[in-house]
């Protein structure tokens, strides 16, 4: 997230193998995201990180790369090429085809060079699926996979999720090569545009106090009763909510208090509950504690991790992002079947 409205979507490939080509893509990524926060322009970012990737660069080293930026205030995407191969997208209910727009030159093989940026509306159901080069050019013997059996899996169905499409491409990728040995890495990135504000998220700030527990969790409450949530189900969410809400009342902002938000919807494609924990406190992912060896005796065991062990055996996931200074916890559950 570049910013509350905007989303980077970005690949990249590198030349070359071994160490130095891991050490110049990483320099490569921290550049993009960098120069993405200061000015969110795929072009300008393009142009900055080809400049800087230009010096000192004596391995001769570069990297292709496709960057999107898609603003959800605006419903579009506006992206750059750096030689990369073309996306596929798909727009307003047509198939998926390939994007043959002009590409830039390569980040890091020439300094000076200006890249063009490009934009488009996007509509409901709409997506990009970005892949390198080790998609198209997995081989079986001397046949490559190439663009149209690319094409032919992704209009094959309509897949329920992006997750899904990716897992059948690499499947009909697995099925041509056989036991053909492969050269190239296969990566991929499939994103699909959903407008779900219609159901996301009701919420409610709180002062981060322990006394505002209850409170917050009679909302939660409130809002299970609308989703029909079963007497298990919201037993299991009380218990996640109730860490995780401690956790930012005693912790979150030391000796001062600021203010938590409770969020609380639905996602009607995939039948999961969404709620969300936010606050400005210290930064801090929940989720890098090692979960505990629950097979140990108490007093062997370590102290901490024990409460999100918990949370995570109550939800079917949870995710920790820092975005604006703001850390977000959001809490899935599945209260259905989706469609």
């Amino acid at each position: 997230m570049v910013d509350d409205n905007k989303l980077a979507i970005v690949i990249g490939d590198v030349s070359g193998k071994g160490v130095p080509a891991a050490l110049f893509m990483m320099v490569a990524k921290t550049l993009i995201r960098n120069f993405t926060i200061v000015n969110p322009s795929p072009a300008e970012v393009f142009k900055e990180v080809n400049n800087a990737l230009c010096e000192n660069n004596d391995a001769g080293l570069f990297v292709t790369a496709w960057m999107g930026i898609i603003d959800f205030e605006k419903s579009n995407i506006t992206f750059a090429n750096a030689g990369h191969n073309p996306p596929v997208i798909k727009h307003k209910g047509n198939k998926y085809k390939f994007i043959e727009l002009e590409s830039g030159f390569v980040l890091g093989g020439m300094d000076g060079i200006i890249y063009k940026e490009h934009s488009m509306e996007l509509d409901e159901g709409d997506g990009v699926l970005l892949y390198t080069d080790g998609v198209t050019e997995a081989c079986h013997d001397t046949e490559l996979y190439g663009n149209g059996r690319l094409l032919n899996v992704v209009n094959s169905k309509g897949f329920n999720s992006c997750k899904e499409g990716i897992e059948a491409i690499l499947e009909d990728i697995d099925s041509f090569v056989g036991d053909t040995q492969q050269a190239d890495d296969v990566t991929m990135l499939w994103v699909k545009y959903e407008k779900r504000a219609n159901n996301m998220i009701d919420s409610k700030k709180y002062l981060a106090v322990i006394e505002n527990l209850k409170e917050a969790n009679d909302f939660l409450m409130s809002k299970c009763d609308e989703y029909n949530v079963s007497p298990k189900q919201r037993i299991q969410l009380e218990l996640a909510f109730e860490e995780l809400f401690t956790n930012v009342a005693n912790y979150s902002y030391g000796d001062e208090v600021g203010n938590v938000e409770v969020g609380i919807g639905y996602e009607d494609d995939t039948c999961l509950l969404v709620i969300k924990i936010s606050d400005k406190g210290v930064p801090f992912n929940p989720l890098e504690k090692e979960s505990p060896d629950i097979t140990l005796n108490a007093e062997d065991r370590p102290i901490g991790g024990l409460g999100i062990f918990m949370i995570k055996k109550n939800v079917d996931d949870i995710t920790y992002d820092y975005i604006n200074g703001e850390n977000v916890v959001t809490l899935y559950k599945k209260i259905g079947d989706a469609k």
